[in-house]
């Protein structure tokens, strides 16, 4: 793990093999989460959705209904990750907000489009 980039890289070791800081400093600084920890505010619009209902006069309809729907279309935070809201431990009370390279929740629009004769 130390030598992975997101993790710092070995530039926390390169020191401590030098002799310039006390030995297990390097373990000591990884071992320390709070590196890692970020505020994970976020204000999120979830879902919306908007149809609009026609009644128009020819082919014999009643009624033409035209509809959008989008979940996840908008999110303010200052999170680095790709969404604060998701956990490597899914929904488990023991390990929340752990962000270790989750997949973000997607964004989708959906469009429909109802006729009735």
């Amino acid at each position: 793990m130390g030598s992975r980039d997101i993790f710092g890289g070995l530039a926390q070791y390169e020191p401590e093999l030098r002799g310039e800081v006390p030995k297990g400093t390097s373990v000591a600084t990884y071992n320390t989460f709070d590196r890692w920890i970020e505020d994970g505010s976020f204000v999120k619009l979830r879902e919306a959705s908007i149809s609009y209902l026609l009644k128009p006069k020819f082919l014999g309809m009643r009624d033409l209904r035209f509809s959008v729907a989008g979940r996840n279309l908008w999110v303010i935070t200052d999170y680095s990750g790709y969404d604060p809201e998701v956990s490597a431990a899914g929904q488990s009370n023991a390990v929340r907000g752990f962000d270790f390279v989750e997949v973000p929740i997607p964004r989708s629009v959906s469009v429909g489009f109802n006729a009735s004769f």
